[in-house]
């Protein structure tokens, strides 16, 4: 499948200034990787809306940890410890995908495949580097992530439409041409900003095929079941066909004291190819789904972040892998996509 035409580009400074940002090297851990991998991956994080860097560090410091990844961090502009900018008009979408590159070019990640995970709005700054570097992504993580147009009728998207337009009547320059931003950043321009990064809710630009472009990707989509900001829309990642799920887990598993699974006696029969989505509902709405993203330990799925050896060629577990696998559902859709679906 051919590359989706980006979007135009917005307005942005023509120098970016400094911001914040932090890598944890895998080859810096004060212990070796508890569970190595043979290509340690190169994983970026972005966070929310409103959110900083520290949303991701504890899942960060243990893939690191656990796997020997790289993982690098960073704050958007107006965010967490990041300098606003002083042109509220260059708080956007685009802005946040130069700044990106910019930092994988000052570590030295331009010319590498990285895996990208981005909750929320940092998950669009994903969608938009895949679509400028569509050959230097090895995987995509997306967490709740902006991108697919929200009906008119329900009452929260119904909501932040109407918020955003009367923004643009009371906050909002009438002709942003002649706007001059003040010397230093003000707390009305930094609100400012913050308000001018969501004003393109829910899309924020991105092409409507973007489900079918990212399919080139190891993709893991993991979402709030309850979010109605960003609501899951499963179908726009998987084929049209009626799709059922299927439970293969074996009836006798249990997991042991030390956090090991057991399958005793019954077979697991798992058919179909290897999975190209994999799809983990949480019980939560956006925002408790932003505050504890930290807390749902990602870590313990590899498959979101690295090819996992204990797969074989049909994406099935072995008997003798851990406990994430355990309540792993299969999809028996007829077309592909398979979707590898888990709930918590």
């Amino acid at each position: 499948m051919s590359v989706p035409t980006p979007p135009p580009e917005e307005p942005g400074p023509e120098k970016l200034p400094p911001f914040f940002w932090l890598l944890l090297r895998g080859a810096d851990a004060i212990e070796p990787p508890t569970h190595p991998v043979d290509s340690p991956a190169k994983i970026v994080m972005m966070h929310g809306w409103l959110q900083d860097h520290t949303c991701w560090l504890t899942t960060a410091q243990k893939l690191r940890d656990k796997f020997g990844h790289d993982v690098l961090l960073l704050d958007f502009y107006g965010h967490g410890r990041s300098p606003y900018l002083p042109n509220f008009y260059h708080m956007n979408m685009q802005t946040s995908r130069r700044q990106l590159r910019m930092l994988l070019e000052h570590v030295g990640w331009e010319d590498d495949a990285v895996v990208l995970a981005g909750l929320s709005f940092g998950g669009g700054v994903a969608q938009h580097y895949a679509l400028h570097y569509p050959d230097h992504v090895e995987r995509m993580v997306l967490l709740g992530s902006v991108g697919s147009p929200e009906p008119t009728w329900r009452p929260i998207p119904f909501f932040i439409r109407t918020l955003g337009w009367l923004n643009s009547l009371l906050l909002f320059p009438r002709n942003p041409e002649n706007y001059k931003p003040p010397n230093k950043p003000t707390w009305l321009n930094n609100f400012r900003g913050k308000i001018w990064m969501a004003r393109k809710y829910p899309t924020h630009d991105l092409p409507p095929n973007m489900p079918q472009f990212l399919r080139r990707y190891p993709l893991s989509l993991v979402w709030g079941k309850y979010d109605t900001l960003h609501s899951p829309q499963l179908r726009r990642w998987m084929c049209k066909d009626q799709t059922t799920f299927e439970d293969h887990t074996p009836p006798d598993a249990r997991v042991t004291p030390d956090g090991d699974l057991e399958l005793g006696e019954a077979a697991v029969e798992r058919t179909g190819p290897r999975t190209d989505v994999n799809v983990l509902l949480v019980p939560l709405d956006h925002t408790m789904f932003c505050v504890t993203i930290d807390h749902l330990n990602l870590h313990n799925y590899p498959q979101f972040w690295h090819h996992d050896p204990h797969l074989d060629a049909d994406g099935v577990p072995h008997p003798t892998h851990a406990l994430k696998h355990l309540k792993i559902q299969r999809t028996s859709a007829p077309c592909p996509p398979p979707l590898l679906k888990s709930m918590l």
